[in-house]
């Protein structure tokens, strides 16, 4: 079992320096709003994505008035670890054991965590960016080579998009599309693998903890382009769009445009699910990819099952009892009504 043993933050958000010890199957911490709760969530997130999920731009995550945050987590899995990570508004160092990292799957073959926070329910009610990121950081734990991937992908649509913005010859024009249409189909293909056996968790899932009292199915949606047969054929049945690339001057396929299209009860969940409906729906996708990654998982949940009525909050607390994982969960302020299967396991309570 992956148990967290202690954070510690320094010029962190909210936090000049602060130190929790998390030693304890279930964790619960409260606080008021404002009393750091979510930028801990984000301390944890960013110490296993290496991005926060409440900004693009690092050095927001910088206390005020000063130039650098540090960050380390300790753990055991079984071995004791520790993560260190130093940021400042030029440079990122990550580290594992005190050795500096090279490869994303040095990390997460130590640390993996599902966190789940308010803003999730943006994977309904959000632009397609949010659902690509789901996508992306799902996948990278269950396979790390993705990352790379991505990043070599994103080089790729950079260089491909500045060649569009000028004039150009068709053989280097050849050369960058073939480049792109081959990762986009790798990231395709890894997507839709991913969707299929997702679903087929969240099914089991719904079916187990919630009797089968409401559907919830996935689909992915690619945008404007088809992956299914040879490029040579992508170019002959796309001469339009290609066409319009050199009207516009960036690209019109690829990953970057796609989407993933989530139903509740037969119908768009972003448009006809209530707002419960919806933080449950999120919930349930990220506990399925839980069940998808196959070893020890810290589940972090940021103040998320107050909006769930009691019986709610109870079926959804005895689903993740199940995973048999460390589970660490805020509140803003201890509603035993609503966690009273947490408190059976006699949790270790932390107030900020």
């Amino acid at each position: 079992m992956l148990v967290l043993q202690s954070i510690t933050l320094k010029n962190f958000r909210c936090f000049q320096e602060k130190e929790l010890h998390l030693d304890a199957p279930v964790v619960i911490i409260h606080g008021e709003n404002g009393s750091g709760k979510t930028s801990l969530v984000e301390a944890l997130g960013y110490g296993c994505y290496l991005h926060s999920f409440r900004t693009h731009a690092p050095r927001e995550m910088i206390s005020m008035g000063s130039s650098t945050l540090f960050i380390k987590i300790t753990g055991t899995s079984p071995e004791p670890w520790a993560l260190q990570a130093g940021l400042s508004t030029t440079k990122r160092v990550i580290k594992v054991n005190d050795a500096s990292i090279t490869h994303y799957k040095e990390l997460v073959d130590v640390y993996r965590a599902i966190i789940v926070n308010s803003d999730d329910i943006m994977l309904m009610q959000g632009a397609p960016e949010c659902r690509r990121n789901f996508l992306n950081q799902s996948i990278q734990i269950t396979d790390p080579s993705l990352y790379q991937t991505l990043k070599k992908y994103r080089i790729t649509l950079a260089h491909r998009n500045a060649l569009l913005e000028n004039s150009y010859s068709r053989e280097m024009y050849d050369v960058w599309t073939y480049q792109l249409w081959d990762l986009t189909r790798i990231i395709y293909h890894q997507r839709v693998a991913f969707i299929a056996s997702l679903e087929i968790e969240v099914r089991e899932l719904i079916t187990k903890f919630f009797d089968n009292a409401f559907e919830l199915s996935l689909r992915y949606a690619p945008k404007k382009y088809s992956l299914e047969d040879s490029y040579e054929n992508f170019m002959s049945s796309n001469e339009r769009l290609l066409q319009q690339e050199a009207r516009y001057g960036y690209s019109l396929f690829g990953i970057h445009l796609d989407d993933l299209s989530i139903t509740f009860q037969n119908k768009v969940a972003r448009t006809y699910a209530s707002r419960g409906q919806q933080k449950l729906v999120a919930l349930l996708l990220k506990v399925a990819h839980y069940k998808l990654i196959g070893r020890p998982v810290i589940i972090v949940i940021d103040d998320f099952i107050t909006d769930l009525d009691d019986q709610k909050s109870n079926l959804v607390l005895h689903m993740l009892q199940s995973l048999n994982s460390q589970i660490i969960i805020t509140l803003p302020s201890l509603q035993e009504s609503k966690t009273k299967a947490l408190f059976e396991r006699n949790p270790l309570i932390i107030s900020l």
